[in-house]
This record gives structure tokens, sequence and C-alpha cells, in this order.
């Protein structure tokens, strides 16, 4: 979803949607939105430079 998508759903502004989303992912030490929800599904966020990184 976009964060247009998400804002128009949630009632929201765009911005805020950002805001939340770039807290949420310092909070959890994740570099995306797909580490962000590894994270928050009982994962780990992945290592940077992981499998087959030279």
């Amino acid at each position: 979803m976009t964060h247009k998508e998400i804002a128009r759903k949630l009632g929201i502004s765009q911005f805020a949607v950002w805001t939340y989303q770039e807290r949420l992912l310092e909070k959890f030490g994740a570099g995306s939105r797909a580490e962000l929800i590894f994270a928050t599904s009982g994962g780990a966020p992945a290592e940077r430079g992981g499998a087959g990184a030279e």
C-alpha cells in the first residue's frame, strides 16, 4: 500500500503515515518495510550484506 492509501484508510495525512513508518523502522532496526514486517511478525531484521553479499 502507498502512504496515500494508508492515510486515506486511517483518516490521517500522508506525512503522518511517513512519520509513523520512520519511527517504527528506527525502533525495530529495520531498513525497509519488508524488514519491518518480518521484525514485527516474530523474526529479526536481516543483517546488511547478508547471504550472497561480497
